[in-house]
């Protein structure tokens, strides 16, 4: 039978080991993808996107889980939602400039440039549609 200490150092690897495996599984959306993604919605349609702000690092375990929340975001509702990350450790000036000192901080901008809400703290893929539906931001999934 395994003993406290054992018990303890099986569940610190886990959380070591198993929690950055489980963040990584997918590629997230970095600036220049998200810049590609922008650049290629503007050519398809005419009216400014609403876009999604996400102020966080590469470093904290939320803002890594956000940052899975924002690759599935940018593959699925591309073309109706604009994303964009801002890592706050390679640019603190931008991070002055949203008025962020909690990360991950995510800005829901309308398409008419105008905030229209803001969180902080991790926030699902599932809660973000949501919350767009009720700003009057219906994103529509693909047919499947």
């Amino acid at each position: 039978m395994p003993t406290v200490k054992q018990l303890a150092a099986a569940v610190l690897v886990v959380g070591v080991i198993g929690v950055p495996l489980w963040l990584k599984r997918t590629e997230p959306v970095t600036a220049d993808r998200a810049s590609t993604t922008q650049a290629a919605s503007a050519k398809t349609t005419k009216a400014p996107l609403p876009k999604l702000v996400d102020l966080g690092t590469r470093t904290c375990v939320p803002c890594k889980a956000m940052l899975v929340v924002l690759d599935e975001l940018d593959r699925t509702y591309a073309g109706q939602l604009a994303i964009e990350f801002i890592n706050v450790q390679e640019q603190p000036r931008l991070a002055e400039e949203w008025g962020v000192e909690i990360i991950p901080t995510q800005v829901f901008v309308g398409s008419d440039g105008r905030e229209l809400y803001r969180h902080t703290g991790y926030l699902s893929t599932k809660d973000i549609v949501e919350r767009w539906r009720a700003l009057g931001y219906p994103l529509q999934p693909p047919n499947r």
